[in-house]
């Protein structure tokens, strides 16, 4: 990603904007104006965080197929730390 943003112009402020704008750079959930929001990430089973869908961030390897989250499954995404590793604390 590093070197697909800095072939774009001298400029490395320049060469962000660009890289933004054509979703080089993209941040998943993210509402700010400058990211596509074609990104997406999702926690997997094992708890790792994943790609559901890449855009077109210059990444490497296998495309991951992706798939819309829907509210279940968000919601077990959310909630895998705390029923994971908070369900013995108790809650004051």
């Amino acid at each position: 990603m590093i070197d697909a943003v800095r072939s774009l112009d001298p400029d490395l402020g320049t060469a962000l904007h660009i890289a933004f704008r054509r979703g080089l750079l993209d941040v998943p959930y993210c509402l700010h104006p400058d990211t596509q929001g074609r990104t997406r990430s999702r926690v997997g089973p094992d708890g790792r965080l994943e790609w559901a869908h890449v855009g077109s961030l210059p990444i490497d390897g296998p495309r991951p197929a992706g798939h819309a989250v829907g509210a279940q499954e968000l919601t077990s995404m959310l909630n895998y730390v705390a029923d994971r590793f908070d369900s013995t604390v108790a809650v004051r």
